[in-house]
């Protein structure tokens, strides 16, 4: 190369430099906005990701609970076929009744109130007190069939008296 040449050369050649320093940092500031805004949208998309598994653990649950409510509705309509309703309280009575009368139990005096007055059973109730005359096995027999009664009665407390005589305090559970 003639001297010439070379001085061309030198004179133009911070040019390529500069053209090379410029191609190579081009693609870092055209991409890295791209990129920073791909890093951001991930963040964003993981956020709604582990906000969507939260729900559907939630919806899970939610499902869960719902068949558990059913069941529990399926279960308390069993029990409410079962109870008595509160205008069945004199039939309920007369079958105690007869049934004392089938033991040889004498029934000297029977009383009811509406519900739990110390409030130790949570659902609606007719606290029955009786006082009954009657001798020991007949009164084993008769309790016996009281708990075996078609309805829930809860026998809550006996009290021997002295000779043959007894107090009962019953719970007929009713709807």
């Amino acid at each position: 190369m003639n001297p010439n040449e070379i001085r061309k050369l030198k004179e133009k050649a911070p040019f390529p430099l500069i053209i090379l320093v410029v191609l190579m940092f081009l693609p870092s500031f055209l991409i890295q906005p791209e990129r920073d805004l791909y890093v951001e949208r991930i963040k964003e998309y993981d956020a709604q990701l582990k906000k969507a598994r939260g729900e559907i653990t939630r919806r899970s649950g939610y499902n869960l609970e719902q068949s558990r409510l059913n069941r529990l509705k399926t279960i308390r309509a069993g029990i409410d076929e079962q109870l008595p309703s509160i205008e069945m309280l004199p039939q309920v009575i007369d079958s105690i009744g007869k049934m004392a009368a089938e033991f040889s139990v004498e029934l000297k005096d029977v009383t009811y109130a509406n519900g739990d007055p110390e409030n130790r059973v949570m659902v609606p109730c007719i606290t029955l007190n009786m006082n009954v005359e009657a001798l020991y096995e007949n009164m084993r027999r008769f309790v016996c069939s009281l708990e075996n009664l078609k309805y829930p009665l809860i026998v809550e407390e006996i009290v021997v008296s002295a000779g043959r005589s007894y107090r009962l305090t019953l719970k007929q559970l009713v709807k």
